[in-house]
């Protein structure tokens, strides 16, 4: 007898979403290394100029990218797809998940969704406060420094006038900041929220709620990646100029 076999699409939209999660949570927690980074290199540029190097950088990037990828091995090894026989002849490849399954996504959700995406709002927000205060500082002594060589200067610049460049980084920091904590807000909502109601979730009384917020937290986290590059591009002229000479090679190696 020949079957007719069909795939659950709703099935494999949640299998592999689990994996857009992973690398989601990999951004955030190598957003906030990066930020650290910065903060730490403008606050107190002798103690950590050399701390800071291409090959330690790789391998902070491997170890943080490696963690992340080890706390979701767990979840992918309680998930699938099986056959079944939805009548006498078809059968469909529908979602499997392990009896383990609450509990391995409730230790996925603690890890990954709160701690690491509650510390990362912080440490963000903490960091974008240091470096405005010592980018701030910095352009201060510079404008004195500046002035205190003009002899015979009858007039200063304002106290409160800031550099271009420094008002550039300011901005771009303060809106890459903003922008991750906002959009961070809703994943967070999200998973209190699994963590609160335990119907709110697939295969469960809430599954078609579950799976519309879902998909707003993704807009979002999607959103935030696309924003981000258009306040590097805006901000940052290094970034932008890279970028140029990047579209300009692939658009010539196109049409060659």
């Amino acid at each position: 007898m020949e079957y007719d076999s069909f795939i659950d699409f709703i099935s494999l939209v949640y299998i592999s979403i689990w994996y857009d999660h992973m690398f989601c949570d990999i951004s955030v927690a190598v957003t906030t290394y990066m930020a650290v980074q910065r903060c730490c290199c403008v606050a107190m540029p002798l103690h950590f100029r050399s701390v800071f190097t291409n090959k330690r950088t790789a391998q902070a990037l491997t170890c943080i990218s490696g963690a992340v990828v080890v706390t979701y091995l767990p979840v992918f090894a309680t998930q699938g797809l099986q056959v079944v026989n939805s009548n006498a002849t078809s059968r469909k490849l529908v979602l499997w998940l392990s009896p383990r399954r609450p509990t391995v996504q409730g230790v996925n959700d603690v890890i990954n969704k709160i701690i690491l995406r509650s510390a990362a709002q912080i440490i963000v927000a903490v960091c974008l406060v240091v470096l405005a205060v010592h980018l701030m500082a910095a352009s201060k002594f510079r404008r004195n420094l500046r002035s205190s060589r003009q002899d015979g200067a009858k007039q200063r610049e304002s106290p409160a006038s800031i550099s271009r460049p420094d008002l550039q980084v300011i901005k771009s920091v303060t809106l890459v900041s903003v922008m991750f904590v906002l959009s961070n807000c809703p994943r967070l909502m999200f998973t209190y929220a699994r963590r609160i109601e335990p119907e709110f979730n697939v295969l469960r009384a809430y599954e078609n709620l579950y799976y519309v917020l879902s998909q707003v937290c993704n807009l979002a986290e999607c959103m935030n990646a696309s924003l981000t590059i258009c306040v590097y591009v805006t901000h940052n002229s290094r970034f932008a100029a890279v970028l140029r000479k990047y579209l300009c090679c692939h658009s010539d190696s196109v049409d060659e």
